[in-house]
């Protein structure tokens, strides 16, 4: 489980899912895309938390939506 400390860490695929409620395959189908901020170390991919919580503010708010949008949302 991530915790505050966490929040500033770089996570996996499999943490990033947990992070933002979703399975997997959305993580994957959404870096094949370009569409979120991520990069390759090793055999697979990291992701910035800081990174991703600027991401899903943007991304609501270029939907219209408001940037308290749960992350659950994407």
């Amino acid at each position: 489980m991530l915790n505050k400390e966490m929040t500033r860490e770089i996570v996996t695929v499999k943490d990033l899912a947990k992070y933002l409620h979703c399975h997997q395959s959305t993580i994957y189908r959404l870096v094949k895309r370009g569409e979120i901020p991520g990069f390759r170390l090793g055999g697979g991919w990291r992701f910035k938390i800081d990174e991703i919580d600027r991401w899903c503010r943007r991304s609501a708010i270029e939907r219209g939506g408001n940037t308290r949008t749960s992350h659950a949302s994407l």
